[in-house]
């Protein structure tokens, strides 16, 4: 499951207004990219992760990324002038 975020926190690490976050997040979200709560202890806040298809695809990548660029690095490993 893909952890949970404040949608304020969001913008603190994207440097972006409140207001930009809440919009990108409610268009993400109407995409299916994205998922969006009230938090049940302080309905104030909206927690934001991504979608779970979302993250298993973009776990996929990852792990297929790490699986090439690993295999790149041995490959130059073995030669005597590196790449």
């Amino acid at each position: 499951m893909a952890t949970a975020v404040y949608q304020s926190a969001l913008c603190t690490v994207a440097n972006i207004p409140p207001s930009s976050a809440h919009r990108w997040t409610v268009a993400l979200a109407t995409r299916k990219i994205l998922t969006r709560r009230l938090d049940p202890r302080d309905r104030r806040r909206i927690t934001v992760r991504l979608a779970p298809p979302i993250k298993v695809a973009l776990d996929r990548i990852m792990d297929e990324a790490s699986i090439a660029a690993i295999a790149f690095v041995d490959h130059c490993a073995g030669k005597p002038d590196g790449i």
